[in-house]
């Protein structure tokens, strides 16, 4: 997955609020959705090598595999939207700016 558009920042702040600056359906939100998505992106991965906050991959891969933590059972989320992965606890600015850089 490569984001050669991907803008430095994915938020930018207008009037005190932070606004995600990654609009859903680009082809940066498309990978960012893609790669949260994915079987293949663990924790590990979140935690090593993108690198997120532990608390954050600590967050994510939970979200996304519901409370029985497997992969591919009737309790998995799938992220739809770049806001799906703000609203997850501990994600932010931050997480989303690194997750670019990573894609």
């Amino acid at each position: 997955l490569s984001l050669s558009a991907c803008p430095t920042a994915l938020n930018a702040p207008i009037d005190g609020e932070t606004q995600l600056a990654i609009f859903d359906g680009s082809p940066e939100a498309v990978a960012l959705i893609d790669f949260l998505n994915a079987s293949s992106t663990t924790f590990e991965v979140l935690d090593d090598e993108v690198p997120l906050n532990r608390r954050t991959a600590e967050n994510l891969i939970p979200w996304r595999d519901g409370p029985d933590g497997t992969r591919y059972t009737s309790d998995d989320q799938s992220f739809q939207t770049v806001a799906d992965a703000d609203e997850v606890r501990w994600v932010g600015p931050a997480a989303l700016d690194a997750l670019a850089t990573y894609l």
